[in-house]
């Protein structure tokens, strides 16, 4: 029962195998106050997704890990939009921990010899049809050798998966950093673990889709909209070595931005505070 609470916040997997309505009539009687969600799912915000929620709850705001720039993509009600706020999820790994008495993470990173020009690390899906394109391209070309690719069909991630030190080493231990969405409605969690460890990226076209993407300035310079594009860009950054430091500090200021676990607390505390 939350007579005691002001406000639930409930952290929602949307669309997983079961019906939602068989435990929203249970929190419609335990839950009188006012609530809001998390949105965290891989896929576009879907008013279908969420309409049981507003039949059985009191909503008041919906927070969604990479929200588009472009809310009308969404074909929400109108009473809806002034309720969603753009937010940003988590990191992908479990073992670096976070010390809110200090408020820092509790993870030092000292590397600066790099061992690979490229690295990239990801799963092969078939709703990420966009990934395969770039990963079997990346795999042919040949004007560059020092690259890392682990790509695999979700049938081998016990064999071929890296262990999360493994994945952490060969990111910063790259000189540049592949982030792929991989499809229209995804930004992974590898754009914020490379970010974390300070390393220089390069990201797809569909990053620009996103709020987050404005918190970047001269996305220009590590955007990518095509393969072409992609092995250009590659190629300049690995022989100027001393612009792609730029943007990487400039990507890496960007991040400490937006990205502090307190902060986030606060805004959310905000909001839900109206």
């Amino acid at each position: 029962n939350t007579d005691d609470y002001d406000h639930v916040v409930i952290d929602v997997k949307i669309s997983l195998e079961y019906n939602e309505e068989k435990y929203l009539s249970i929190f419609k009687e335990r839950i009188i106050s006012k609530t809001s969600l998390f949105i965290s799912y891989d896929g576009p915000f879907n008013f279908h997704k969420v309409k049981n929620f507003e039949r059985y709850l009191d909503i008041q705001s919906y927070f969604i890990p990479n929200l588009l720039t472009d809310i009308d993509h969404y074909n929400l009600p109108i009473h809806l939009k002034d309720k969603i706020f753009s937010t940003y999820y988590g990191l992908g790994f479990l073992e670096i921990s976070y010390d809110n008495d200090t408020k820092k993470f509790l993870y030092f990173q000292n590397e600066k010899n790099y061992e690979y020009d490229l690295f990239y690390s990801g799963v092969k899906t078939e709703n990420r049809p966009e990934r395969t394109l770039v990963i079997n391209h990346l795999i042919s070309e040949q004007t560059f050798y020092k690259k890392k690719i682990i790509f695999y069909d979700q049938n081998n991630v016990n064999n071929l998966k890296l262990s999360s030190q493994d994945y952490i080493k060969h990111t910063i231990k790259s000189k540049i950093n592949l982030v792929l969405s991989g499809n229209f409605n995804n930004i992974a969690y590898r754009f914020y673990e490379v970010l974390f460890f300070k390393r220089f990226f390069l990201i797809d076209k569909n990053f620009l889709r996103y709020e987050v993407s404005r918190n970047f300035n001269d996305v220009y310079k590590f955007v990518f909209h095509s393969n072409y594009d992609l092995s250009n860009k590659i190629k300049y950054f690995i022989k100027n070595q001393n612009e792609m430091e730029e943007i990487r500090k400039n990507q890496t200021k960007a991040f400490k931005k937006f990205y502090d676990p307190n902060k986030h607390g606060e805004k959310i505390l905000n909001i839900i505070s109206r």
